[in-house]
């Protein structure tokens, strides 16, 4: 599985932080900002 997050991002990260369970944290907080977003922009017209 790859990471979506950029190495360069990681390396600036603290140690704790580079598991892939935060990854896969940081890909599903993500995915649920972009499914708002999208519905923010279904219902009102508004599109980023």
């Amino acid at each position: 599985m790859k990471c979506p997050i950029p190495e360069k991002w990681l390396k600036k990260l603290p140690w704790q932080f580079q598991t892939p369970a935060v990854h896969i944290l940081v890909a599903a907080v993500a995915a649920i900002v972009v499914i708002i977003a999208l519905i923010v922009c279904v219902e009102t017209g508004i599109c980023f």
